[in-house]
C-alpha cells in the first residue's frame, strides 16, 4: 500500500473539504490518505517519515508555515495555502486564486449599487494573502473606475478590540450606502460588530461580504454574513494531482496553480430581506424536493397566486436569485455528485438530474460548467 502524509490542522474549518478532494485523487492512484498534525520539529518529521515511508507528503502551509521542503529530504512534496516567501522556486504550490474571489465579491457588492467599496484588511499582520486581496481589490474597481478604499489602522498588530474601535470610525465616515470586502470570515464579523456598536444598518447603510463561507462565523452575527466561498474539495484535488506529478517526474521543477472559488453564498448582509413570505419558503422546500424530478419554475411559483413575474421578482427579493436559478443550482450539484460516484452509470444520471433525454442534460451541464459530463468526470476522476 502506498501512503501519502497530509500535514494539516484538523480544527480548521475546510479541512474535511480538502482532504475529501485529496481522497478523491488519491482513490485514482490506490493511495491512502494519512492526517497527521503539523510539526516544523525536523526530528518529529523524520520519525513520521521513518515510520510511513510515505511515496510523498501534501502539506497544508496556513497551518504551519515553517515547514520547508529541506525537512522532507528526498520525498515529494506539495505545499496547499503555502506562505510563498516559505517555500523554494522548486516546490510544487497551490494556492486559492485570490484575485477571482476579490472579483466575484464586487460583483456580489455592486448588486446593491453602492456609493462607496472598501476593504477590511486582517489585523494580523503576518498573513499572506492580506496584501494579494488588497492589491487586487485597488487593481479591479481603479479599471472600473468605482469610488473605492482600503482601510489602514494607525497601528500595526492592533488587538481585535482595538481594531473594531478603529473601524468603527473608519464605517461612520464612509459615504452611505457602502459595500465592505473583508479579507476573510473573521473580520466580516469584526466589520458587522463595528457596525452594530456604530449604529449602523446592514445592509442599508453597510454592505458586508467575507471570504471563505465558515458557517459557523458567518451564521453567528445578524444579519449572517454573505461570503464567497472557495472550491476547497478542488483545491485538495489539485494538490494531491501535483503530488502525483512529482513522484513521477522528480527531475522537473515545481509546479504552482491555483484554483477558483465555487461562487458567492448569499446571506443578509448583502441583500435586504424586507420580511419572510411563506410562499417563497414553500417554493423553496418544492425546489429542494422537486428540482431533479422534472420540477419547471412555473410549477414552483403556482402557489403564489399572483403573475408569474411577481412571483419571481418575490422569489428573487428574499433568496437573491430566480425561481429558475435556484432549480438549476440543485439540479447541477446533484450531477455532479452522481457524476463523481465512478459505479453511477452516466446514461443514468440525465433522468436523476431531472431532465428526459441525454442530449438535454448535456447540453445544460456544458452550459454551467463548459465541460461535457464525461469531461468533468474523466477530470474530477483522472480517468
Amino acid at each position: 500500500m502506498q501512503i501519502v502524509l497530509a500535514f494539516f490542522q484538523t480544527n480548521d474549518a475546510s479541512y474535511q473539504k480538502k482532504i475529501e478532494g485529496i481522497c478523491r485523487y488519491a482513490r485514482t492512484r490506490k493511495w491512502h490518505v494519512e492526517p497527521v498534525p503539523p510539526t516544523n520539529r525536523p526530528e518529529r518529521i523524520k520519525t513520521l517519515l521513518d515510520f510511513w515511508q510515505p511515496v510523498g507528503c501534501i502539506v497544508e502551509g496556513g497551518s504551519a508555515t515553517e515547514l520547508t521542503r529541506k525537512m522532507f529530504g528526498p520525498c515529494p512534496v506539495v505545499y496547499i495555502h503555502h506562505r510563498p516567501l516559505k517555500s523554494d522556486g522548486n516546490a510544487s504550490v497551490v494556492q486559492m486564486d485570490n484575485r477571482a474571489c476579490v472579483e466575484i465579491a464586487v460583483e456580489e457588492l455592486c448588486d446593491g449599487k453602492p456609493n462607496h467599496l472598501a476593504f477590511i484588511p486582517h489585523f494580523r499582520t503576518d498573513i499572506h494573502w492580506n496584501e494579494k486581496r488588497a492589491k487586487a481589490f485597488t487593481d479591479i474597481l481603479t479599471a472600473k473606475g468605482i469610488s473605492h478604499s482600503v482601510f489602514e489602522p494607525d497601528a500595526a498588530g492592533l488587538s481585535k478590540m482595538d481594531f473594531i474601535r478603529a473601524l468603527r470610525t473608519f464605517l461612520a465616515n464612509l459615504p452611505k450606502p457602502s459595500g465592505i470586502l473583508a479579507s476573510n470570515d473573521e473580520i466580516a464579523s469584526a466589520v458587522a460588530i463595528a457596525c452594530a456598536m456604530e449604529g449602523l444598518r446592514v445592509p442599508r447603510d453597510i454592505s458586508i461580504i467575507g471570504i471563505d463561507d465558515v458557517e459557523m462565523t458567518c451564521c453567528n452575527v445578524t444579519p449572517e454574513l454573505s461570503s464567497v466561498r472557495p472550491n476547497f474539495s478542488q483545491g485538495g484535488y489539485l494538490a494531491a494531482e501535483l503530488l502525483d506529478r512529482a513522484i513521477r517526474h522528480p527531475e522537473r521543477p515545481g509546479w504552482h496553480v491555483e484554483y477558483k472559488p465555487e461562487g458567492v453564498t448569499r446571506r443578509g448582509s448583502t441583500r435586504v430581506f424586507t420580511r419572510k413570505d411563506p410562499c417563497v419558503d414553500a417554493a423553496l422546500r418544492l425546489i429542494q424536493d422537486k428540482a431533479c424530478s422534472g420540477l419547471t419554475a412555473r410549477d414552483a411559483l403556482a402557489g403564489f397566486g399572483c403573475s408569474r413575474r411577481l412571483a419571481d421578482e418575490r422569489f428573487r427579493q428574499v433568496t437573491g436569485k430566480s425561481a429558475l436559478e435556484a432549480i438549476l443550482e440543485i439540479r447541477l450539484a446533484n450531477a455532479e455528485k452522481l457524476l463523481s460516484n465512478p459505479r453511477q452509470d452516466p446514461d443514468s444520471i440525465a433522468n436523476l438530474c431531472g431532465y428526459a433525454t441525454t442530449n438535454s442534460f448535456r447540453k445544460f451541464f456544458t452550459q454551467q460548467t463548459g465541460q461535457t459530463p464525461l469531461a468533468w468526470r474523466k477530470k474530477h476522476l483522472g480517468r
